[in-house]
């Protein structure tokens, strides 16, 4: 879902400037959202509303950790010395215009 979409959502919500239910109503649409997708889109609500706010008084800006979702990421994984080699060497033919990309990657994995 892009900012673009929101805004024709809100249109056909007849909506006149942003609010706070409008915002956490598009988030949450369709029902049964993620709430990581929610977030994310409330997120990107929340950036258009700062700037809206400049021009319009009347727009409102959700406020921050109403979706209790934090993003988890896996914790890096350290492989072992011959996984390491294995990827070092399937790095060594790959394609590149200028021949940086091998041994960019080689020594990136080494």
């Amino acid at each position: 879902m892009t900012l673009r979409q929101c805004v024709h959502w809100a249109a056909r919500e007849g909506a006149l400037w942003s609010t706070t239910d409008l915002a956490l109503r598009w988030a949450t649409h369709p029902p049964g959202v993620q709430p990581a997708h929610g977030a994310t889109r409330l997120g990107m609500v929340r950036g258009f509303a700062q700037y809206c706010r400049a021009l319009d008084a009347q727009t409102e800006v959700p406020p921050h950790g109403v979706f209790p979702y934090r993003s988890r990421r896996q914790p890096p994984s350290m492989e072992s010395a011959q996984e390491m080699t294995r990827l070092r060497t399937a790095a060594r033919p790959l394609p590149s215009v200028t021949g940086l990309r091998p041994s960019t990657y080689a020594t990136l994995l080494g």
